[in-house]
């Protein structure tokens, strides 16, 4: 709707990765700013709902600012996006790569295993 209306020109989102680029960046810079977020609110530092607020609507700002064309703008998104998304991605990869390498102490699962 934006690119009919002219509110964003065309050639503004080629230079972000167009259609499917600006999607994927900010669709992984949002998901890692949530993790950021909630994990700062698991450790009391603020609110996990004032926390996601205000990561998601900087995250918001940057993307409508690279979109509509602010030169400036532009590596922060690609920054944010790029960061965020290896951010989660990364965390998932290790958590799942963490199972090759159980624990040998402790007698949480298995009762004989002190």
């Amino acid at each position: 709707m934006f690119i009919i209306t002219n509110v964003v020109d065309n050639s503004n989102l080629s230079n972000v990765g167009g259609y499917y680029g600006i999607s994927v960046l900010t669709t992984t810079a949002s998901q890692g700013i949530q993790y950021i977020c909630i994990m700062l609110a698991n450790r009391e530092i603020g609110n996990i709902n004032r926390n996601v607020m205000l990561g998601l609507s900087f995250n918001i700002v940057v993307t409508a600012a690279s979109a509509k064309g602010i030169k400036w703008m532009k590596p922060i998104f690609l920054f944010n996006g790029i960061i965020f998304g290896m951010l989660v991605f990364g965390v998932g990869m290790i958590s799942d790569f963490r199972r090759f390498y159980p624990e040998k102490r402790g007698g949480g699962n298995i009762l004989w295993n002190f």
